[in-house]
């Protein structure tokens, strides 16, 4: 029996012959209950690591930068967090502000950690990367209801705020409905706040250079529409397994459910560069609000969308509630940080606000050698429906492949835009799969393969995505390219 301490209780994992139990062991009770069938085939090869074990805050909403930063930020209103800001920066506060930072610079190439200025109040805010790579970010809660900042990826830059920046946030009146006749997800089940699931869409496949891609919308999780209210009085309501696709340009669009093997709200859903969907995060009962989510769910689901197929991964030690965030970071593993189910920072609450982040390695990483970009032309500047040639080298046999013409299926190229993630979603979350010319040997282990840039802007916006080569199922590390 392997048992970890989590919070105020004890959770103890044992197997009876082919399931896996667990338990609850708590000052006032203790309960097992059935966690995993392992006939769903758990994954052996996925690993977790602590990036940092405190980064000062909690990664409440988080976003990658093409420079490999990640700015992460929580909410200006929760008290004092673990970490200062600099004495010259608190300089001009208010007495009622305190002078620790609510948001930070994470450097992934040497884990530092830098505080930022952030005085609008952020939480339940949006944002995403623009075409040059600034980061916009609107909206929040009370001081940051009307705001709009930005934060420009350099060495020592900082938020620039402006707290009357927005004026009308939607414009619905005037604008178009482009469709409404999307059948709804039969179920019963509620996917929006409180009662949170999550979506994404899935892998955008760019076939003959004329032709727009299908778009697939894929929707789990979430818990009873009455889930909040029991969960208030003091009853927590299992959440969902279930899940929906739902292809929005089909002529006739049909919902096509699905179940994964673990109920979760609260959960969030990451584009890997394989193509495949990470379900990661959130809790098996209750809901998102202060404290109203039960029984941390620490094993993240691979779903593979070519066959419908999940795959239970190995688990996290560490609980990541309400507010907790997950996002792709460029050497192909996922930064998962965030966790406080807590009005303010608490550490003594049934889940502590989390201050630490860990790298999730899909088992993608431990599959064999990895494929490797050489060089790219062009480099880094790329015009829609360019032709690209990439140089790569890969230790995994290709000889067989050539020789039986099917190379094409088992090498492609993925581009994947950098989302701003809070509140389990992804915002400006897409990937393309790009259409292929040929692959060429060169010499040994040295090949290039021909494929061609997004034909429109509607497809792919302009800005900053990362490039992979994905060979035989393992993705390259990525390479930042720029696109206008």
């Amino acid at each position: 029996m392997k048992c970890t301490k989590l919070s105020s209780a004890w959770f103890c994992d044992h197997t009876k012959g082919r399931e896996q139990w667990r338990c609850v062991v708590a000052a006032m009770n203790s309960r097992c209950t059935k966690e995993i069938s392992l006939k769903q085939g758990k994954s052996e090869t996925a690993t977790w690591e602590v990036f940092k074990e405190s980064i000062g805050i909690s990664a409440m909403h988080t976003q990658l930068l093409p420079n490999d930063r990640v700015i992460i930020f929580d909410r200006t209103d929760s008290g004092e967090s673990k970490i200062l800001l600099p004495e010259e920066s608190c300089s001009d506060f208010s007495p009622l502000i305190d002078c620790s930072a609510h948001s930070v610079e994470l450097n992934l190439l040497d884990r530092s950690v830098r505080p930022l200025n952030l005085l609008t109040d952020t939480w339940c805010s949006s944002g995403a990367l623009a075409a040059d790579g600034l980061l916009i970010q609107s909206g929040g809660s009370n001081t940051g209801e009307l705001a709009v900042r930005t934060f420009r990826p350099c060495a020592n830059c900082d938020w620039v705020e402006d707290q009357k920046g927005l004026s009308i946030l939607f414009d619905y009146v005037n604008d178009r409905v482009v469709r409404n006749d999307y059948p709804v997800m039969p179920g019963g089940v509620s996917r929006n706040y409180p009662s949170t699931g999550s979506s994404v869409l899935l892998p955008l496949k760019l076939g003959l250079s004329n032709s727009t891609p299908d778009a697939e919308i894929f929707i789990c999780g979430g818990a009873p529409p009455n889930s909040y209210i029991t969960a208030t009085k003091g009853t927590f309501l299992p959440a969902a397994k279930s899940c929906g696709r739902l292809m929005i340009t089909a002529e006739q669009p049909q919902r096509v459910m699905e179940e994964m093997p673990i109920e979760r709200v609260m959960g969030d859903m990451i584009l890997l560069p394989t193509g495949d969907v990470l379900i990661i995060n959130g809790a098996k009962k209750g809901t998102a609000s202060w404290n109203l989510g039960r029984e941390p769910v620490l094993n993240p689901v691979l779903y593979k969308p070519e066959s419908s197929k999940y795959e239970i991964m190995e688990p996290s030690k560490t609980p990541r509630m309400y507010h907790s965030t997950a996002v792709l970071i460029t050497d192909g593993r996922v930064l998962v940080g965030g966790s406080n189910p807590n009005s303010n920072y608490n550490s003594t609450g049934m889940f502590p606000t989390e201050v630490s982040v860990e790298v999730f390695s899909p088992p993608y990483l431990r599959s064999g050698p990895r494929p490797q970009i050489s060089w790219a032309k062009p480099e880094t500047e790329l015009t829609y429906k360019q032709p690209i040639s990439i140089g790569f080298t890969s230790k995994k046999p290709f000889d067989k492949l050539f020789k039986k013409k099917i190379y094409l299926e088992n090498v492609y190229v993925t581009m994947v835009a950098p989302s701003f993630n809070t509140h389990s979603f992804s915002m400006n979350q897409r990937m393309m799969v790009l259409e292929i010319g040929q692959v060429r040997q060169l010499s040994g282990k040295n090949y290039v393969i021909d494929c061609f840039a997004p034909g429109t802007p509607n497809i792919a916006p302009p800005g900053y995505y990362l490039l992979f080569v994905v060979h035989d199922g393992t993705p390259s590390k990525g390479r930042w390219i720029h696109i206008s």
